[in-house]
């Protein structure tokens, strides 16, 4: 919403913001309830080149019985003295570009005029 921010008002942003967080728990809700058994794995932390932290940690689960892996990164940003996470990063995908390429779709299609929404591509 990085682009759209600052068009929508206070209360399109709340909104915005309500959905999302319950759009994000769900699906993680959903994610641990479909696998119970899972270990998490810390292995390790770095720096990236605009002075994020980056925790990487190793999901180890079964899948159809069979050993499997998901790596999830958390990006962390400086906020005053303490860090606050900005991004989770699910096998090199981001929830926030993810997010902000579907949401800017979706703001471009609904503030087209309706005629031009509604007309057949050529």
């Amino acid at each position: 919403m990085v682009d759209n921010w600052q068009k929508a008002s206070k209360a399109q942003q709340d909104e915005f913001l309500a959905l999302l967080r319950a759009l994000i728990e769900d699906n993680y809700v959903r994610g641990l309830r479909a696998n119970l058994e899972y270990q998490v794995e810390y292995t390790g932390e770095s720096t990236d080149k605009d002075g994020n932290v980056i925790v990487t940690t190793k999901i180890n689960t079964r899948r159809k019985g069979r050993p499997y892996t998901i790596e999830v990164d958390y990006v962390l940003v400086k906020d005053g003295d303490k860090l606050r996470a900005w991004d989770v990063k699910t096998d090199g995908v981001g929830l926030v570009e993810n997010y902000r390429t579907q949401f800017n779709k979706i703001i471009e299609r609904r503030s087209r005029p309706r005629a031009a929404r509604s007309a057949p591509a050529l």
